[in-house]
């Protein structure tokens, strides 16, 4: 399902695959997309996220985040104004300490090779109710779903 969201001079569309839409393939051509980024800037956005919601997250975690954690979901985003794509990526990544255990998601440009944003879920929500209906099977992800 394509998306419009409207932000003025920043308005775009953007489409969605979840992991479990994915072939093995797609998966492994996300995997080599993100290798490929060999420096990642982490936009302040970030560290304003962290400081409102109080969380807590090392260098490690998102180290950890990036060479250990799941694919979540791929997605592309299409700027109106001036017709550039990004490719984004969610990946997941299960923190447990002696006392608690949670589920750090960290959100990538890979495109722009920025970390965008991050939140921080109970290890027990499952997402049950999660709507799979704002996913599209049919983006094939590393192939511009845009093009004509």
């Amino acid at each position: 399902m394509v998306e419009n969201i409207d932000m003025g001079r920043f308005s775009y569309r953007k489409v969605r695959k979840h992991v479990s839409q994915m072939s093995s393939q797609e998966k492994k051509i996300i995997r080599e997309m993100f290798k490929k980024v060999k420096h990642w800037e982490i936009v302040d956005h970030v560290n304003d996220r962290i400081e409102e919601k109080g969380y807590k997250v090392t260098t490690d975690d998102i180290l950890n985040t990036m060479h250990h954690g799941e694919i979540v979901e791929y997605e592309q985003k299409l700027y109106i104004e001036d017709k550039t794509m990004t490719e984004l990526l969610v990946l997941k990544f299960v923190r447990e300490t002696e006392k608690s255990k949670d589920k750090l998601y960290l959100v990538f440009d890979i495109t722009a090779k920025k970390i965008i944003t991050l939140w921080i879920n109970n290890f027990e929500d499952t997402h049950d109710s999660l709507d799979m209906g704002i996913y599209s099977k049919g983006l094939k992800v590393g192939e511009n779903y845009w093009q004509e």
